[in-house]
């Protein structure tokens, strides 16, 4: 299926070497604000002493939160797209980043006190081999946090819009390879012990842009699944007179979340 493409690299790269230039984001409009990085961090106790690796850092949304945590420990970023790494090393000079696939882990065994893994293994060709690799370096006692969302109904608004303006299938079937649904069966095998905690924030996004350019990022996978006929531009400019239609009347455009955090030892 075209879903299998969010797993090549050429994808990958070409989807987060946006990600400095994207603009206003969804995610800035969680209501009520929130600070998620910390919610999702504070499921474990941290010693600030620490060594923690943030697995797939992208821009190092999580840095701030984690250096906090490990204030007299080491920090470091792992991400296969070098470009944004550039980004990452520029926003996060005192970080040292590796440019590396987590099917191949460049660190020690027993080296780490804690992975964090947010909304990157869904990249992954082989998920299981880069749980292994994570299993590997983690010190024993050692605690991987793993922070994904559902595959049933995160989001859904998006799904809707994008069904309604010439899409054929939910974006969530094309993008969910790794979910809080399909995370058990993953990380099971791996880890003695997994626990899920959930929420349901939402967002409230007052303007058009964010909206459908986030359905935009997607368009590598997505776009073979529009109705015949349906230009990719077409179905965007039709979301976005829906988009516009519900902010006219609501005021915002309302966005549902099920996000998720395993926490794993």
């Amino acid at each position: 299926m075209a879903g299998d493409r969010w797993t090549e690299r050429d994808l990958v790269l070409e989807r987060y070497a946006k990600s400095a230039s994207r603009g206003t984001t969804i995610y800035e409009f969680r209501s009520p604000e929130r600070d998620w990085a910390g919610y999702a961090l504070d499921w474990i106790d941290w010693n600030p002493t620490w060594t923690a690796v943030d697995a797939g850092c992208g821009l190092g949304a999580y840095f701030p939160a984690l250096r906090r945590r490990v204030p007299a420990g080491v920090l470091i970023g792992i991400d296969v797209t070098l470009v944004e790494l550039e980004h990452t090393a520029a926003l996060q000079p005192g970080v040292p980043l590796a440019g590396a696939d987590v099917q191949a882990v460049p660190l020690r065994e027993a080296s780490v006190d804690a992975i964090v893994c947010a909304h990157m293994l869904y990249h992954v060709p082989d998920v299981a081999a880069a749980l292994r690799e994570f299993r590997r370096v983690l010190r024993p006692g050692g605690t991987f946090l793993a922070i994904y969302d559902s595959e049933v109904d995160d989001q859904r608004e998006l799904d809707d819009l994008f069904m309604a303006s010439g899409g054929t299938v939910p974006l969530n079937r094309l993008t969910a390879r790794f979910s809080i649904e399909s995370g058990p069966g993953y990380l099971e095998p791996v880890f003695d012990d997994v626990v899920l905690h959930t929420e349901r924030p939402a967002m409230l996004v007052p303007e058009v842009d964010p909206v459908t350019s986030e359905i935009d990022g997607l368009r590598a996978v997505a776009e073979p699944y529009l109705e015949p006929g349906v230009t990719w531009d077409g179905m965007l400019a039709r979301a976005a007179e829906k988009v516009v239609e519900v902010i006219e009347r609501d005021g915002v455009f309302r966005i549902s979340e099920h996000k998720g955090v395993f926490v794993c030892r």
